[in-house]
């Protein structure tokens, strides 16, 4: 995995950017999909949500506000699992 993820550094950054927004839309369908249909649905989405925030910083934001509405006994060890921020957009 670490060949993998020193190459990912290396992608030009827009095409990298791409890469993720249609994972995660696709995720992101996905999940929604699942809501109605057989699925873990929820999963999903949170999925979606957590491959968007690798690249995007709304989508990190969006992260830390939904971690906000979960107990606070499991809080801790689901923010110390959050990717870094990484981007610079203001979206």
């Amino acid at each position: 995995m670490s060949g993998l993820a020193r190459y990912w550094r290396h992608v030009p950054t827009p095409i990298r950017r791409l890469a993720v927004l249609l994972l995660g839309a696709l995720l992101l369908i996905a999940g929604l999909a699942m809501l109605v249909l057989p699925g873990p649905g929820l999963v999903v989405i949170v999925v979606a949500c957590l491959v968007l925030a690798t690249e995007f910083a709304w989508a990190h934001h969006l992260l830390r506000r939904g971690i906000a509405l979960v107990p606070a006994r499991w809080r801790p060890g689901m923010e110390r699992r959050l990717p870094p921020v990484r981007s610079t957009d203001r979206q």
